[in-house]
């Protein structure tokens, strides 16, 4: 899969004069790996892996497969190559913005690829497992939004454009921020060869009923106040993408997805889903959320999974 990182190592001319011989390349691997690596370190920066590591415990190679397979689900080198593009026709604070966007996607996909759990990070097998998935969850992606998430993707939308992005990739732009919940749903379609259409319809049944699109955006919005306060913030947001994920497989183990699982599995659960509920709603009174809070609440989803199992 790399190949096209060799042959991308050497100029236009050359690639196309010796684009037999460039694969069998006596320096192949250092070359691969110099190219992966300033790709790396100039697109995430020089801290990146560091800080990964801290947070996951990855080897270096491990994030580096995990990077490189992000790059492709998202196809970042074409968004990068269309943002530099604009270069002396766009402001250069919105480019900034635009890649600051892709950066994020970039950095939470790694954080999910360096986490999953049993699965053998080979670049080619995993694009190969979770890019039609993924892929198809884009094409519909808009439609099945919500009004408030619909309006957020517009009003960025139109923030682009009034900066001069074309419209089309101000709409691919726009989207990003909505593409990481999908890893989930596809990983999921992915594991029991499902539909990844009823996995999402779902993955969103569960979430609306359990208030779980709340509890992630009051996580995310927990007050960050150095290295400690950030990695218990990134361990809360894992730690409840893992529970969603896990209540999604519970629903579909219990109830299939012959017909809509999600009313029947919270009737078969519904006092310990009643107890979850109201945690959430008392939650929800309160001034703001706090690291404390937020891990009761999270804890409590990972019982409701138990109860459920």
């Amino acid at each position: 899969f790399l190949g096209t990182e060799l042959a991308g190592y050497f100029p236009l001319p050359l690639q196309e004069r010796y684009a037999d011989l460039i694969p069998d390349h006596r320096l192949r691997r250092e070359i691969v790996a110099t190219q992966v690596t300033n790709s790396l370190v100039n697109r995430m920066g020089i801290t990146f892996v560091l800080r990964m590591r801290e947070d996951t415990g990855a080897s270096p190679e491990q994030l580096a497969r995990a990077y490189t397979i992000a790059r492709e689900l998202l196809d970042a080198r074409d968004f990068w190559r269309r943002v530099e593009a604009l270069d002396n026709k766009v402001d250069a604070s919105l480019q900034n913005e635009a890649l600051l966007i892709m950066w994020e996607q970039l950095r939470k996909f790694t954080r999910w690829l360096a986490n999953l759990s049993g699965q053998e990070l080979s670049i080619e097998a995993m694009i190969a497992r979770l890019q039609p998935g993924f892929q198809a969850m884009q094409k519909v992606l808009y439609g099945r939004l919500d009004e408030s998430e619909q309006a957020a993707v517009q009003q960025l939308e139109l923030h682009f454009v009034e900066g001069g992005f074309p419209k089309r990739f101000a709409r691919r732009l726009a989207l990003l921020s909505q593409l990481f919940p999908l890893l989930d749903v596809v990983e999921t379609a992915a594991a029991g060869d499902f539909d990844v259409l009823q996995v999402a319809d779902v993955y969103r049944g569960l979430g609306d009923s359990l208030g779980l699109k709340w509890l992630r955006t009051e996580v995310e919005r927990l007050r960050v106040a150095g290295q400690w306060h950030a990695h218990a913030r990134g361990n809360l947001r894992d730690e409840l993408y893992a529970q969603h994920r896990g209540l999604v497989d519970s629903a579909i183990a219990t109830c299939g997805l012959d017909d809509d699982p999600v009313p029947g599995w919270l009737e078969q659960h519904r006092e310990d889903v009643r107890r979850v509920t109201e945690m959430m709603e008392d939650m929800r009174n309160l001034k703001a959320m706090d690291y404390a809070t937020a891990s009761v609440a999270i804890r409590s989803l990972g019982q409701l999974l138990v109860a459920a199992s």
